[in-house]
């Protein structure tokens, strides 16, 4: 892993908690898994977070949530029921 990566994937599943989407703010890292095998998280920071609507299919509301990653800003839409992670506030 070269150094640029090192400093992407700095933390660890002890970094991070689970929560709904809808607890979300901009501002916050939301994690996701690092390179395989690794057992370390990247980090990428949200921008924006708004309802997306009931999901009949989910049997939830749903939440939008827009974030800036190294590919530019992307976007996920998941129910309130399906937790996300995030990292810790005592961590950042």
């Amino acid at each position: 892993m070269n150094e640029v990566d090192l400093t992407r994937y700095r933390y660890t599943s002890a970094d991070l908690e689970s929560l709904p989407p809808s607890r979300l703010r901009a501002g916050d890292l939301l994690a996701s898994a690092g390179p395989p095998g690794t057992a370390r998280h990247a980090a990428d920071r949200v921008i924006a977070v708004d309802w997306a609507g009931w999901s009949r299919f989910w049997g939830a509301d749903t939440w939008r949530v827009r974030y800036r990653s190294p590919w530019g800003e992307q976007e996920f839409v998941n129910p309130d029921t399906m937790h996300v992670h995030r990292v810790r506030r005592d961590v950042t």
